[in-house]
């Protein structure tokens, strides 16, 4: 099982190299190739973990962009991707 898979797309003024976020779009696309490529080439990993359901609020633009949906519960596109793989098994 995969746990904790995510990628913020909160951004920061200066971040340093590993807080550098991602695009809603671009986040969609890693999630799907991430289930993707797991289906395919390991088939023994029976679940993923995504980090935060929601973003969360805070004082760090970074750490509060990993949820699927934003803050006011309504969903980014990674939500919905991923809706649209998990259909597919």
């Amino acid at each position: 099982m995969f746990t904790e898979l995510g990628w913020s797309t909160g951004r920061l003024a200066k971040p340093k190299p590993w807080q550098r976020s991602v695009s809603e779009a671009t986040r969609a696309d890693f999630l799907e190739e991430t289930v993707r490529y797991t289906r395919q080439r390991l088939p023994y990993v029976k679940g993923i973990i995504w980090f935060h359901a929601r973003d969360r609020p805070g004082d760090n633009a970074f750490e509060e962009g990993y949820g699927l949906m934003r803050r006011d519960l309504t969903t980014k596109p990674a939500l919905r991707r991923l809706r649209q793989v998990a259909a597919q098994n």
